[in-house]
C-alpha cells in the first residue's frame, strides 16, 4: 500500500523522528530500493505468556520505533506495536540486517557449511565487480573489508 508523505516531509531529513515512521515504511517513494523475497518456508513463532521487560514500551515510544519483537527461547515474549510483526509491507531495516546476516554466517561457519576465508564474490557472484568482491567472509563479519562508505542514502555516488 502506497501512503502519501506527510505534508511537511523533507526528503533530505527523512530519518528525522517526525517523519521516520512514514519514511521507514515508504522508502521506495524517495530512495532507490530493492525488494527481498520472503522465505518460502517461514516458521511460526508461538507467544509465551511472560511479563514484558521493565521499560520496554517506554524505550520504544521514546525512540520512535515502528515495530519490535522480543524472542526468548524461540517464543515471542513481547511485541510492539501489537500486530506490527504480522504486517507484510516493506520496512527499512538498517543495521539489523548486519546482525541477522552475521549471526547466520557465524552459524554456517561453525557447522562447517561455509569457510570463513571464502571471498564474497564466491558466495555472491554479483559482488565480483565491486569493492567487496575480494573481501573474505571473515573480513566482512569483522567489518574490516577496507571499503569506505558515506551514509548519504540519497546520493548514488556515496
Amino acid at each position: 500500500m502506497i501512503e502519501a508523505p506527510p505534508p511537511d516531509f523533507d526528503r533530505d531529513r527523512w530519518k528525522d523522528p517526525r517523519w521516520s515512521r512514514w519514511a521507514f515504511r515508504n522508502t521506495a517513494q524517495f530512495l532507490p530500493t530493492l525488494a527481498i523475497a520472503p522465505s518460502v518456508s517461514p516458521r511460526a513463532l508461538v507467544r509465551q505468556d511472560r511479563p514484558e521487560p521493565e521499560g520496554w514500551r517506554g524505550f520504544l515510544e521514546a525512540t520512535y520505533a515502528t515495530s519490535a519483537v522480543l524472542i526468548c527461547d524461540g517464543h515471542i515474549v513481547a511485541d510492539w506495536p501489537a500486530g506490527a510483526i504480522e504486517d507484510s509491507g516493506p520496512h527499512m531495516l538498517f543495521s539489523v540486517t548486519k546482525s541477522i546476516v552475521g549471526l547466520t554466517a557465524r552459524m554456517l561457519i561453525e557447522t562447517g557449511a561455509i569457510a570463513a576465508d571464502v571471498t564474497a564474490s564466491r558466495l555472491l557472484p554479483d559482488l565480483s565487480a565491486t569493492a567487496f568482491g575480494n573481501a573474505t567472509l571473515a573480513d566482512l563479519l569483522a567489518m574490516r573489508d577496507g571499503v569506505q562508505f558515506a551514509e548519504t542514502y540519497a546520493d548514488p555516488d556515496a
